[in-house]
């Protein structure tokens, strides 16, 4: 758990220390070392900094800090991965840079390259300076905006966290709602970008640097992921030389922690290869890599094309070809005994300031469990690999794009490889994943979005554009560029990557017992993929080719060469009837609350899920539920003056 917070009065009036320690204090969650805070030489700036120990150099760190000159004081929350790149570029010795925490090279490099600095930094990091001088203030995250920034802006002051929380946690700021950002919650879209779930709260994004005087505020974007841009190498072999090395040192960056590593391993490509990798390198270091699967409750009736249910045979695959690896099979609580606790997730909202994105049950992997147990520092998963990582075909504009670009003899050759490969017919992909797509619908789906409308009152419906946000048109007529994979995935790194936060973010709640990473989501391996031509990654219809091949020696070849998925979230169909069990005493508690009402049909929903059989609620969308109920005990939580608690 880590995080930064901040007060900037650029009128010159003097920080109220006990105002910049509420601020600190609601900043702080879970097991941390230290939380520290300071006020500037010239009184106008109060600085917090709240510090868990992970990497070595950690235990030096020391913050809030102040240039050389004096005139700079700074903050940051920086877990860095070019550490030797930077130590090297501002002449630092190796010993030297053993020597130094983060902090210290974030200000360095500050202080070497001002506003360019944040362009030169790799890693989850943001940071915040203030000039005394010139009474300026600047900020910044890093390229994805892992390390969330928060701030208000009112007349001469303005507050930053990395919490919702925190600053909710000052009494002047204000907590009105905003519409459209909960409907982007609902639908899981970003048409809002930089907005909160609070009106006036502002999240600085991914890329973005903020610069702040008396005068105003202003954001620039440093960095952008460009699908223009195309490496050029010569030969198929170099291609995947450069991949390996990439893939190497994003892992081996994420493995900078003292303690015990673990991760959570589903059998699927993107988290079996991050175990393969970081369990060699561990090994090298005589250390054994902790790798957790959870094994999915029996009874789940979903069926999809191309998935399983239980993946757990891929990974004792894994378990037999990985001895140095340490496997533990999680098994599910009984049914009797998994529970959606409300108590909990009002603990939640409490911590988050925000709905949930998923189903609050008891006991969690993450928290007081096998983590802990296992005396785990730090817990890695594969998430964000299927973006452009282990650019993932399945699914995606390929056929439609190939078909538009009039590329006839290539897109035989993919469609026939495609169907060998995965198995449907030529003909079902042509109508599913070329016709369709180019009259802008998809092949439907139990969990549609638009069920969900029907359970929203109308008039939210209407201010939130909630419709055009269900039904996006495509545009007429066709080009290439709007079915390009390669846009596809910037328009990802760039807008929806950030909002994994999640489990990936830098303050996670009291009962986690360690950090989460995921060194599939780096910034500079991300950036390097997205250059690669297309071919590099989906060729004869076989697509996720660079990190398949990358797997060679390392996976067993029947799990690097897997055409089926997992189910998402396998455990989620037991955790909805959990759900459903305490439902009709959740919906008397909301039906109590106007706020919540009037946003959620409450009586749609009472009609829809309470007393339905599994066939029933597979008909009316009964993943659905989770969004929906979230949304409204979030908001009778609001209403209840949730924040104004802190």
């Amino acid at each position: 758990m880590r995080g930064i917070a901040g007060l900037v009065h650029f009128d010159q009036r003097p920080i109220d220390p006990a105002r910049l320690g509420r601020l600190r204090a609601a900043l702080t969650l879970g097991s941390i070392d230290r939380a520290t805070q300071a006020v500037s030489a010239d009184g106008a700036a109060g600085l917090a900094h709240v510090q868990r120990d992970l990497a070595p150099e950690d235990r030096w760190e020391a913050q809030p800090l102040r240039g050389a000159d004096g005139d700079v004081f700074f903050v940051t929350e920086a877990r860095l991965e070019n550490r030797a790149d930077l130590a090297a570029a501002l002449g630092w010795s190796p010993a030297e840079a053993a020597a130094r925490p983060d902090g210290a090279l974030v200000l360095a490099a500050y202080e070497r390259w001002g506003e360019a600095c944040p362009a030169r930094l790799e890693g989850k990091w943001a940071l915040a300076a203030w000039h005394a001088r010139e009474r300026r203030f600047f900020a910044a995250v890093d390229a994805f905006g892992f390390r969330p920034f928060y701030y208000f802006r009112s007349g001469a002051t303005l507050a930053f966290a990395s919490t919702l929380r925190a600053l909710l946690a000052l009494p002047e700021v204000p907590r009105d709602l905003h519409d459209g950002v909960l409907a982007d919650f609902l639908l899981f879209t970003r048409s809002h970008p930089g907005a909160t779930l609070y009106r006036e709260l502002r999240a600085l994004p991914g890329g973005h640097t903020l610069r702040a005087d008396a005068a105003g505020l202003a954001l620039t974007r440093y960095w952008r992921a460009d699908h223009r841009s195309e490496l050029r190498l010569g030969s198929d072999a170099e291609y995947q030389a450069a991949f390996n090395a990439e893939l190497a040192h994003a892992v081996n960056a994420s493995l900078r922690v003292e303690g015990n590593i673990g991760i959570m391993v589903s059998g699927g490509l993107d988290s079996a290869a991050v175990t393969a990798v970081a369990g060699k390198l561990l090994a090298a270091r005589g250390q054994r890599l902790q790798a957790l699967h959870q094994l999915p409750p029996p009874g789940d009736p979903r069926r999809a094309w191309l998935r399983e249910h239980d993946e757990s045979p891929h990974v004792r695959k894994m378990q037999a070809a990985m001895p140095h690896v340490d496997f533990h099979f999680l098994p599910p609580a009984p049914e009797g005994e998994r529970r959606v606790s409300l108590a909990r997730l009002e603990a939640l909202l409490d911590e988050q300031c925000g709905p949930m994105q998923g189903i609050v049950c008891e006991p969690r992997v993450g928290e007081a469990g096998p983590a802990a147990r296992l005396n785990l520092r730090l817990l890695l998963f594969g998430l964000g690999g299927n973006y452009a990582v282990s650019l993932e075909e399945y699914g995606s504009d390929y056929f439609a794009q190939l078909a538009v670009q009039l590329r006839w003899v290539r897109l035989w050759r993919e469609l026939a490889g495609h169907a060998k490969f995965y198995g449907p017919t030529i003909r079902h992909l042509v109508k599913f994943r070329i016709l369709l797509p180019l009259l802008g619908r998809t092949n439907g789906d139990p969990d549609d979005r638009g069920a969900l409308a029907e359970c929203l009152q109308p008039d939210f419906v209407r201010r939130a554009a909630v419709e055009a946000k269900l039904h996006p048109p495509r545009s007429l007529p066709w080009r290439a560029e709007d079915f390009s994979v390669k846009r596809r995935v910037a328009w990802i790194l760039n807008e929806l990557m950030p909002q994994n936060v999640g489990v990936c973010g830098s303050v996670l709640g009291r009962g986690y017992t360690c950090d989460g990473h995921s060194p599939l989501m780096a910034h500079r391996l991300n950036a390097f993929c997205l250059s690669l031509p297309v071919e590099q990654q989906i060729r004869d219809g076989r697509d996720r080719l660079l990190l398949r091949r990358a797997m060679r020696g390392l996976l067993p070849d029947d799990v690097a060469w897997r055409t089926t998925r997992g189910l998402p979230t396998p455990a989620s169909w037991q955790a909805l009837r959990a759900l459903l069990a305490v439902l009709p005493e959740a919906l008397g508690e909301l039906e109590k609350s106007p706020l919540a009402a009037s946003y959620v049909d409450l009586a749609e929903l009472r009609r829809r899920f309470v007393g339905a059989d599994e066939a029933a609620l597979r008909r009316a969308g009964g993943t659905r539920l989770l969004q929906l109920f979230n949304l409204a005990w979030f908001l009778r939580w609001h209403e209840r003056g949730g924040v104004r608690q802190l």
